[in-house]
């Protein structure tokens, strides 16, 4: 078997007809690829739509579990893949129609890779007319350069993940794929590159790095956190200089985003969260010299408020760093109120 796209779900049932459809509409006969959907406790009707989906095409998989995160979710894909290859695709995004036989398989022959890198459309809600057009047509080009941030924009070897034991860490339920990739690496997979959007990525507003509330605030700090102290598990890699800039910027983009994750809470709330990255001395810290980030990626603007913001964020491992970032997340509450 070619192919198993391991596919986490999670009250997706808004967009998972449009991603599952995506799958099944391809250039290769179906047995010799599996969608390996993973329910995990979702309470709306995306089971409903899975088990469907199950029963009308032989090569569709549902693994229905209890709500462990999106981790464990596809940690339990990669156990239950039996394809030569294996690619991971988010519920509420799409790939691709008819991209397998003519696109990827070949690339994965003529490479013999253990990573193959390929590109990405990103948009918002859903694709306009123009977009669709070009959809259709396959001619869409990639927008949106995630580096070794994402996991859905690669199709790995099989063999190469577990050789090396490579699982997603369950304690980490946001930057578990920047976390995932930075390991990965530091196993110098081979590499092959694709230069197509055959991967769809929607900008979802109800997704976890969108919301605002308190909740979705400390999941993203915990997460951030937890992945920073596994990144210092590579701190071997890092110290012998195997992948010392995946490593540097994997783990000041952890610090970054928690820190920041900090500065978005109540003013009343952030001092037990600063104390507990004090306690595993995580901040402040002196950025990793092989650091090359000088963007955050988390804001559009060009002009100088752009750059303002992202230059404060690439400094908030020091305390005046988060001081300013808590200053204008203070302004912009003040602003929304109005």
């Amino acid at each position: 078997m070619l192919l198993s796209f391991v596919v986490p779900v999670f009250n997706a049932e808004k967009y998972l007809d449009e991603c599952i459809q995506s799958l099944l509409e391809q250039d290769i006969p179906s047995d010799e690829y599996e969608i390996i959907c993973i329910n995990d406790g979702s309470t709306d009707d995306s089971l409903k739509i899975l088990r469907t989906y199950e029963t009308q095409n032989s090569n569709v998989i549902v693994v229905d579990k209890e709500n462990e995160g999106v981790s464990a979710a596809r940690n339990a894909g990669l156990d239950a893949a039996r394809g030569e290859y294996v690619w991971m695709v988010d519920a509420d995004d799409f790939i691709q129609k008819n991209c397998l036989g003519g696109g990827i398989r070949p690339i994965l022959k003529e490479t013999n890779c253990d990573r193959l890198e390929i590109g990405v459309y990103a948009f918002y809600g859903s694709l306009s007319k123009d977009e669709t057009v070009l959809y259709d047509n396959k001619s869409v080009s990639p927008n949106a350069q995630f580096y070794n941030s994402s996991i859905w924009n690669s199709v790995f070897r099989t063999e190469f993940l577990r050789e090396n034991n490579l699982k997603f860490a369950p304690n980490v339920a946001y930057g578990e794929d920047t976390l995932f990739m930075t390991e990965l690496n530091c196993y110098v997979p081979r590499k092959g590159k694709l230069d197509r959007a055959l991967y769809f990525y929607r900008r979802n507003p109800d997704s976890v790095m969108a919301q605002r509330s308190q909740k979705a605030r400390i999941r993203i700090f915990t997460s951030c956190q937890n992945a920073a102290i596994e990144l210092l598990q590579l701190k071997r890699f890092y110290d012998e200089g195997i992948n010392r800039t995946d490593i540097a910027n994997a783990y000041m983009t952890m610090i970054w985003h928690g820190v920041n994750a900090i500065c978005e809470m109540p003013h009343s709330e952030r001092k037990a969260y600063v104390r507990s990255m004090r306690e595993h001395r995580l901040f402040p810290c002196k950025r990793m010299d092989a650091c090359t980030l000088t963007k955050s990626y988390t804001t559009s603007r060009t002009d100088w408020i752009g750059r303002m913001y992202d230059w404060i964020y690439v400094h908030l491992h020091t305390q005046s760093g988060f001081w300013l970032m808590c200053m204008w997340r203070d302004l912009e509450k003040i602003k929304r109120r109005r």
